[in-house]
């Protein structure tokens, strides 16, 4: 009796220890669909605040003569009123978190909106336009928001994505690549996650420092 419940013993404990095993390999599976599912949301949500905010910024410039006043009043500088500063917060789409007068992307980066300096990118002329920069960005968020579909848009008329600032890479659509870029849009995937046949790490540095500048007209 005693032989048979020490092996009675021992088939339980084996059972409870696959039960185990298997409960374990069903949680990590489960937290790697929720981990996926949650990173997908993340870049829908950054997706969306990209085209939200240009169209909005777009929309309150159309009868200004420039955007300048427009990204003061969003900004709360230059010789805007309090009145201004009000209603320019409230051009931030809702979907950003804003602290003070600084916005932050759904990846947790600072967002900064402003008009680009001409020499921005050599050759350029920045009249007229507006940016949007997404800072501290990863690879992956670097590269999937690079290759947004832009010719969707029915509001904003992106003119020019740079890429880590202006040393990094400038895409313009092809009546623009005269202005100084190389690059045509739409940004293609392998130039901005490279290739690893030729050990290229792409133009999305392999770091949390990435940054984006999509210019608008």
């Amino acid at each position: 009796m005693t032989d048979r419940k020490q092996q009675q013993y021992g088939r339980s404990m084996i059972e409870m220890m696959g039960y185990i095993a298997v409960v374990m390999a069903f949680t990590v599976g489960i937290g790697h669909m929720i981990s996926g599912a949650y990173g997908d949301y993340k870049f829908s949500k950054a997706n969306m605040q990209i085209t939200d905010l240009a169209n909005s910024i777009s929309k309150a410039g159309a009868i200004e003569e420039n955007y300048s006043l427009i990204i003061d009043m969003i900004n709360g500088t230059g010789e805007v009123t309090n009145t201004q500063k009000a209603e320019g917060l409230k051009l931030i789409p809702s979907s950003f978190r804003v602290k003070g007068r600084k916005i932050f992307h759904a990846f947790g980066g600072e967002v900064k909106i402003g008009i680009p300096a001409s020499d921005d990118v050599s050759g350029t002329n920045y009249e007229n336009k507006f940016y949007i920069t997404f800072y501290n960005l990863n690879r992956n968020q670097c590269i999937d928001l690079a290759v947004k579909d832009w010719l969707k848009s029915k509001y904003t008329d992106l003119y020019a994505i740079i890429i880590n600032g202006t040393s990094g890479a400038a895409w313009y659509w092809p009546a623009y690549t005269a202005a100084g870029g190389d690059n045509v849009l739409p940004v293609k995937r392998s130039a901005v996650a490279g290739t690893s046949a030729t050990e290229d790490d792409g133009q999305c540095k392999d770091n949390n420092n990435n940054s984006i500048m999509w210019v608008f007209n």
